[in-house]
C-alpha cells in the first residue's frame, strides 16, 4: 500500500503535536519547514487542514509566547 502525504500526516499528526508544544526551538523550526515543504504543491484539503492545524498550535505553544 503507498502512503500518501495525508497518510503520512494522519499518523505523525498526534506526535508533531507534542514536539510543537514543546520547548525545543529548533525541533519547532524544522517540523514548520518541513509541513511547508509537504504542502508546497500540495491541493488535497485535508492535507493542507492538518498542515495548518498543527502551525497553528503554536499559537499556544510556549515558545510563541517568549
Amino acid at each position: 500500500m503507498v502512503k500518501t502525504a495525508v497518510d503520512i500526516l494522519i499518523l505523525l499528526n498526534e506526535k508533531l503535536s507534542k514536539l510543537l508544544s514543546g520547548d525545543d526551538n529548533k525541533a519547532i523550526q524544522k517540523i514548520v519547514i518541513s509541513l511547508g515543504h509537504i504542502c508546497v504543491k500540495e491541493t488535497s484539503p485535508s492535507l493542507l487542514n492538518i498542515a495548518l492545524d498543527l502551525i497553528f498550535s503554536l499559537c499556544r505553544s510556549k515558545v510563541c509566547r517568549k
